[in-house]
């Protein structure tokens, strides 16, 4: 059910069973949106020719704006598929959770996809992840399929080497996947 999806999306998926693919992607900062960047580029790649393919991007501190956190639960109600890029020790705030139920009630029982790219740039202590775990029981009660993917890189500081510090964890998230991850074929070889 959960690990598969992205797979799924790329393999099984066909313009017959549907015109459009819609992705909202969900980011903690400029650090953790440069991750998931070059998911969605090979994504978009992929899909872009068998689908009318659309993606909107909101930040976390986005959410202060009412206006924009209106737009981004529409945009929600809508997605196929909704992926949160954040730090794996990160803990859902209150704001986010707030937008969250502002939309998952609306959200239509159809195939659609809730998952998350979590940045671990320390060796895990063992302890479960938050974030995870409230979007685990977000994805039950919209019905929605999971993903998560946990990705290791080195602690650094967030903006000005973005780029280069997405760039340098693929290596490291391809060997611990095995490329058996849901979002493996995407990243970068």
């Amino acid at each position: 059910m959960s690990a598969r999806l992205l797979n799924n999306l790329l393999e099984e998926l066909s313009p017959v069973s549907a015109a459009s693919l819609r992705l909202l992607i969900v980011y903690e900062n400029e650090c953790t949106r440069a991750l998931i960047q070059e998911i969605y580029a090979r994504l978009a790649q992929k899909l872009s020719n068998e689908f009318e393919f659309g993606c909107a991007w909101m930040g976390f501190e986005e959410l202060n704006s009412a206006a924009i956190a209106t737009e981004g639960a529409l945009a929600a109600v809508d997605a196929d598929v909704i992926l949160f890029s954040v730090n794996a020790n990160t803990e859902p705030s209150a704001a986010l959770k707030a937008w969250v139920e502002s939309w998952i009630l609306c959200k239509k029982p159809k195939d659609a996809a809730l998952g998350a790219l979590f940045n671990q740039s320390r060796p895990s202590d063992g302890r479960a992840m938050p974030f995870e775990a409230y979007l685990r029981e977000v994805a039950q009660r919209a019905r929605m399929d999971s993903m998560f993917e946990v990705i290791s890189t080195s602690d650094v500081s967030e903006a000005p080497a973005a780029w280069e510090l997405a760039r340098s964890s693929v290596p490291a998230y391809h060997n611990a996947w095995n490329e058996a991850g849901p979002l493996s074929e995407l990243w970068p070889d």
